[in-house]
């Protein structure tokens, strides 16, 4: 059975498979691209591939984080392909009834 990953953003939940989340890492090595739109936070090495980083919050409908590299990285693999979205610290994930703050993680 599949586990969903809950994520926290000020009160409103949303889900993330699992077995997606290849890892949570520091934001420190993203890169700015520039005249890149809002939901682009950057790009960043993840395991020796280049990925496109979006700003999850702008994705979510919310402000861009005024210093992303502060944040962290939520990494996902699917299909093997990788993808990242950058979070705040401070959000909170949870699996099941169990919280964790992101800066727990790291």
């Amino acid at each position: 059975m599949r586990k969903l990953l809950l994520l926290d953003f000020s009160g409103v939940r949303y889900g993330v498979w699992e077995d997606t989340v290849a890892s949570i890492r520091s934001a420190r090595g993203l890169q700015r691209l520039p005249l890149s739109p809002a939901d682009i936070a950057g790009i960043a090495l993840l395991d020796e591939r280049s990925a496109v980083i979006a700003d999850l919050g702008v994705c979510l409908g919310r402000p861009p984080l005024a210093r992303p590299r502060d944040g962290s990285l939520l990494v996902l693999n699917v299909a093997d392909q990788v993808a990242g979205f950058c979070v705040a610290r401070g959000e909170s994930l949870g699996s099941g009834l169990e919280n964790l703050s992101i800066g727990d993680i790291l």
